[in-house]
């Protein structure tokens, strides 16, 4: 079976645990940043179709990884997220539908 995605880094190990082979590449940075954006979209699509919460554990795991391809580290993108609570954050359920000059 051909996949063709960013994974876990033990997901090979457990699959030739299991007796079966995995191949693997390993990539470049730039090849990286570019899986773990389709690896965020994949973990999201799954999330909305499956509305799990494991979903969304993957979801963090891959922010993670996209923050620090930023070069940031994350106690920075925490103080990023908090200078955006100015605007609010998405406890209150606000929905805008249109807005009327």
């Amino acid at each position: 079976m051909i996949y063709g995605k960013l994974v876990r880094d033990r997901v090979p190990d457990i699959i030739r645990a299991s007796g079966k082979q995995a191949e693997v590449i390993t990539l470049n940075l730039d090849d990286y940043y570019i899986a773990l954006k389709r690896k965020l979209l994949e973990e999201a699509t799954e999330f909305s179709d499956n509305n799990l919460p494991d979903e969304l554990v993957d979801i963090y795991e891959v922010l993670i990884a996209l923050v620090a391809g930023c070069g940031i580290f994350w106690d920075e993108f925490e103080e990023m997220r908090l200078k955006k609570l100015d605007k609010g954050a998405f406890v209150e359920h606000q929905f805008l539908v249109r807005v009327t000059e």
